[in-house]
């Protein structure tokens, strides 16, 4: 049984190692990380999770970043009478200021998002579809770049016979970057 997501990370993983390592040639950054969506409807959306970031020296002087995250609604659903989804977002980044307070930053997402059908209503539907998007943000640095606080919103739409679109998704979260 193919698996897409390994693919692409043993993909990627493959494409990275030859790149030589310094001491301040590679930059990993964690973190938390939150999204929503705009809708005007309260609970069944937010979504919260960890984020892991890799950039190097040799890749545009750490300007791009790639970055992969997993959002859940399972921190909702504990409370709530809500859907449980899962989101598997890889996500370069590209930061036009990285070591300056202020950081506008562009970023492309790309993923594979699914959820429980537990309920009856939600038994028929489909329940997971790959999906891409474009977000534009701003990141705030502290600490000698160190820390961060970020913000992004933008556009997300499902590959499914649906069409999904996540009109402006919006996500919030601190990091901090191991130079």
């Amino acid at each position: 049984m193919r698996h897409p997501l390994a693919e692409s990370i043993l993909g990627a993983s493959l494409i990275l190692m030859p790149l030589k390592a310094g001491a301040q040639d590679v930059v990993w950054s964690v973190g938390v990380n939150t999204q929503d969506i705009v809708d005007f409807e309260p609970g069944h959306d937010w979504m919260w999770g960890p984020e892991i970031g890799f950039s190097h020296q040799q890749i545009f002087s750490h300007r791009l970043e790639f970055q992969t995250q997993y959002l859940t609604s399972r921190l909702e659903a504990a409370y709530r009478n809500i859907l449980r989804e899962d989101w598997f977002v890889f996500s370069p980044i590209w930061h036009f200021r990285r070591d300056r307070l202020f950081n506008p930053t562009l970023q492309a997402d790309f993923g594979y998002n699914r959820y429980d059908t537990e309920f009856d209503w939600a038994r028929s539907l489909d329940n997971s579809t790959w999906f891409y998007g474009a977000k534009a943000g701003l990141r705030l640095n502290f600490f000698e770049s160190r820390y961060n606080l970020h913000f992004a919103f933008g556009y997300q739409q499902a590959l499914s016979e649906s069409n999904v679109v996540y009109a402006l998704p919006f996500s919030f979260g601190i990091s901090h970057l191991f130079l």
